[in-house]
């Protein structure tokens, strides 16, 4: 009798991985009968949703600021010679709690949101652009009918603490709050005589179009710190899209301008500027100095739309490329394209000082509409999208509109990426301490958790040699498994170890396998795979559920077939290319150079091969006192018929529980057969493995 005695972890994996099962990372999707435009989380875990609607019927609840709209009617046009009006847009404002119930929901007045931000105290500030019928209270700068406006709520969503309007004919597309709450905004004016303060960057308008705005607002929101234009001379206008603070105030700034003067200070730009092109440009904290300032994309029609920057102060530039630009000012003003003008999208990383690339990832057919960054400096990237390479634990595969994709640092990969089932556009991403994301997706609000997104992939289980197309995905006794997915573990792959009883650790790395409530021991963790062994506890079940447990944070649970056989052949490493490890008789490896003799034993080694007498535990290392296969093992040679003479089925000592070793006489091969590395296959019991391997013989 001769035992195979060495641990090779490293040969321990599946051999297909086949008949994916997604498990679905979503905590909440609340559906919303408006445009939902922009998106907050407090560091409760707190949703705010900000838009605007026309709908008279829009969900209020009691007690709030403004439980019904006020913004009137607007004139639409005459028809047949009758006027025609319909409902104005109006400014509306809800809190969701955790499960993505509202906690309230209110109008605040007439106009149209495009921004929310909350502060430690549950406060939520809303900017955009004002209608005919926006409330302004004595406290706070008064300015005209569609003008720029920021409103502050007490957390109740009962108070209108302040609002400042700003000009009478502009728009505020993004807010940001300093530590002290002062809140700094940023947008578009037609507007002359827009409110600027004396030594401001720009304080006149360069155009008889539009000019970006900055402007940073007290905390009382009665006065301007500082207010600044920014922009040239071009003929339809400069746009700010996009707005983020760093640690000192220091304003960053995105958008799109069509102006060939527009104030650069780097060497970003390696032409001249042709058309309409998208920027990045660095205010100093107190208005007064442009630090830095550079084109993106300046030979495309292309918009900033959105802006994050991480600890290092490095800046991750949200981008969409047009085609049809017929109307620059409303396609800014409102970020509403028809899907046959985007032509791509990108998500360029410029270091800190804004001088280099750092990295752009290029998105065609899709345009990226808002960013967002996490605790671990992935990138959060949403928009619209008419082609999209999808992950494989995609929400949605093939769908047309809203997008969600994650990309790490570095070199940009992918980690997830998904369509929104139900949504047009992802207007507005938000990343909150606990990792997850959030989107306001025009009438869906999503909140998803892609720290642990899981895939089961199971060992494929064949009921005969004539169901190799009939695959069904299950589970095995002590057979190995493998878990897709994202962040299931560290970047680099930890592989076995022992725990205190000398059995195979099912903690690594702060990553555990639950199978139906049992901790599973692991052969391997890393990022994106993990490679298990499903307990015995599983015999007799049909099903049993799968959870990841990733440093205390669990994914959500997956449920997979169970079959008390499901027989594969081990693998030297985890693809289709992969090697079986088979032994000839003096323990050398089996290869064309090294082949077997007719007659001589080879060792064979599966796993799923199912119990064995006596019963071993999970995770235990089989040792010199044998266990026996309970099932009859079978292995051909050449063709299904011409079996070898097994001499020996059961545990592997060395190896863990789980892992069978089937030694076998090598049979003469059938009459005709001349290949001198032919095929071998195993049954155990009914259930045969189809992975199939080669043998070499000397005859």
């Amino acid at each position: 009798m001769r035992l195979f005695t060495r641990t090779g972890f490293a040969m321990l994996a599946l051999v297909q991985a086949l008949c994916l099962h997604s498990a679905s990372p979503v905590i909440f999707s609340y559906a919303i009968p408006s445009s939902a435009r922009a998106i907050a989380v407090d560091a409760a875990g707190y949703t705010y949703v900000a838009g605007s609607t026309t709908d008279l019927d829009f969900p209020t609840t009691p007690g709030v600021y403004l439980p019904q709209s006020n913004a009137g009617q607007c004139y639409e046009g005459t028809f047949s010679g009758v006027p025609e009006y319909l409902p104005c847009p109006a400014i509306f404002v809800m809190k969701l709690d955790l499960s993505g119930s509202p906690i309230f929901s209110t109008f605040v007045g007439a106009g149209e949101a495009r921004a929310v931000a909350v502060d430690s105290d549950g406060y939520i500030y809303i900017a955009g652009q004002t209608g005919s019928n926006f409330p302004q209270p004595a406290a706070g700068l008064s300015g005209g009918s569609a003008g720029a406006f920021v409103a502050k709520l007490d957390p109740a969503g009962k108070t209108l603490v302040y609002s400042a309007v700003l000009g009478q004919t502009a728009g505020a597309q993004a807010i940001a709050l300093t530590p002290a709450r002062e809140v700094v905004m940023a947008g578009y004016t037609y507007d002359p005589a827009f409110p600027v303060t004396p030594g401001a960057f720009q304080t006149a308008p360069r155009n008889n179009k539009t000019s970006a705005f900055v402007t940073k607002l007290s905390k009382d929101g009665s006065t301007l710190i500082y207010s600044t234009l920014l922009g040239g001379s071009g003929t339809q206008g400069d746009w700010a899209l996009g707005l983020a603070l760093d640690s000192q105030g220091a304003a960053y700034v995105t958008g799109s301008t069509s102006s060939s003067d527009f104030p650069v200070t780097g060497a970003l730009t390696a032409a001249s500027q042709t058309k309409n092109a998208a920027f990045v440009s660095k205010l100093s904290p107190d208005g007064s100095t442009l630090e830095y300032s550079d084109l993106l994309a300046p030979n495309a029609y292309s918009l900033g739309t959105s802006i994050a920057l991480d600890s290092a102060s490095d800046v991750y530039v949200g981008l969409i490329e047009i085609t049809g630009y017929k109307d620059p000012p409303l396609a800014a003003s409102t970020l509403s394209y028809l899907p046959y003008d985007i032509t791509e999208g990108q998500l360029v990383n410029l270091d800190a000082s804004g001088q280099n690339v750092l990295s752009s990832y290029v998105l065609p057919g899709a345009g990226v509409f808002s960013v967002a960054l996490d605790r671990t400096g992935n990138a959060f990237i949403s928009g619209y999208a008419t082609t999209l390479n999808v992950t494989e634990n995609a929400l949605s595969r093939c769908s047309i509109g809203a997008f969600l994709m994650e990309i790490s640092p570095g070199p940009p990969s992918i980690e997830f990426s998904t369509y929104l089932p139900s949504a047009d556009v992802g207007y507005g991403v938000t990343s909150d301490s606990a990792g997850n994301v959030t989107i306001a997706a025009n009438t869906v609000i999503y909140k998803i958790a892609p720290s642990i997104s899981l895939l089961i992939a199971n060992i494929p289980c064949f009921t005969g040699p004539d169901d190799y197309d009939n695959r069904t995905s299950v589970l095995a006794p002590g057979g190995i498994a493998v878990l897709r997915g994202t962040n299931l573990g560290p970047s680099d792959t930890i592989p076995a170890t022992l725990d205190g009883s000398g059995h195979l650790a099912s903690f690594l790395a702060g990553t555990q396998v639950m199978v139906n409530g049992i901790a599973a021991p692991l052969v391997s963790v890393q990022a994106n795979l993990i490679l298990f062994f499903s307990p015995f506890e599983i015999s007799g079940l049909k099903q049993a559920t799968v959870q990841v447990m990733r440093n205390q944070v669990a994914s959500d649970t997956v449920t997979a077939n169970v079959a008390e056989i499901v027989p594969a052949l081990l693998r030297t490493n985890f693809n289709a290319s992969g090697g079986q490890p088979i032994l000839n008789q003096d323990y050398t490896l089996n290869t064309a150079a090294n082949p077997a003799a007719v007659g001589s034993i080879v060792s064979i080694y599966i796993t799923g091969g199912g119990l064995t007498t006596p019963a071993l535990l999970d995770g235990q290392i089989a040792g010199f006192r044998l266990a026996y296969a309970v099932n009859p093992v079978q292995v051909w040679f050449g063709s299904l018929g011409n079996y070898g003479d097994v001499v020996y089925a059961g545990s592997a000592p060395g190896m863990p529980a789980g892992v069978l070793q089937i030694n076998v006489r090598v049979p003469e091969l059938p009459q005709g057969n001349t290949n001198p590395c032919p095929m071998i296959g195993v049954i155990v019991g009914d259930a045969q493995d189809h992975s199939l391997a080669d043998v070499c013989i000397t005859q």
